[in-house]
């Protein structure tokens, strides 16, 4: 009966999964680089693995291999836009992409985004719990809903609630873990 934004919530949890995805933690993967976009002329943009090959060349480095030699340069800039934390030259007609050293400096830098992340998603989680729990008061005061019922969808919004800070919390955890031992 309550209005608990259940897609909401799972959205917001999966942004911020895929957000610290794009954190490395030692090991660059093409994944990393599949969902940058590009400016593909004529306005529109398009994710990198339509317009480039992209592949793995060492556990640090990858080769971007842009199929029309005239959209290197929109390419390389795209990936240095991304904000990803990593070196990109060219190289002839590819273009080279490196994960830098795991200086404690970068480690502290990435644990401060995972952090900070984790951080707005909670509260992003909060405030659609918070949402339906200011609709259950609204239906209770206009008597739409008996006490039994909105406490019992109270205890409902909760329960979404911290399931979903708790998936938020462990992906945190589990994401700094692996930051410390890279």
């Amino acid at each position: 009966m309550e209005h608990i934004d259940h897609a909401r919530m799972d959205a917001v949890v999966a942004a911020f999964k895929e957000e610290i995805n794009k954190i490395t933690t030692g090991r660059i993967h093409p994944s990393l680089l599949e969902r940058v976009r590009v400016d593909g002329g004529y306005g529109d943009t398009v994710e990198l693995k339509v317009i480039a090959k992209i592949s793995p060349t060492g556990p640090r480095t990858l080769k971007v291999t842009v199929w029309e030699s005239d959209s290197q340069g929109e390419v390389e800039k795209a990936i240095e836009k991304a904000d990803l934390g990593l070196n990109v030259a060219s190289e002839g007609q590819d273009i080279i992409v490196r994960l830098p050293e795991m200086t404690q400096e970068v480690r502290a830098a990435y644990a401060a985004k995972i952090t900070g992340a984790a951080k707005k998603s909670r509260e992003a989680v909060q405030a659609a719990g918070r949402e339906a729990a200011d609709d259950l008061d609204a239906r209770l005061s206009a008597k739409t809903m008996s006490e039994d019922d909105a406490r019992r969808a109270r205890e409902r919004v909760q329960k979404a609630t911290e399931a979903r800070i708790g998936e938020i919390d462990a992906a945190e955890s589990d994401k700094l873990a692996r930051l410390q031992s890279s």
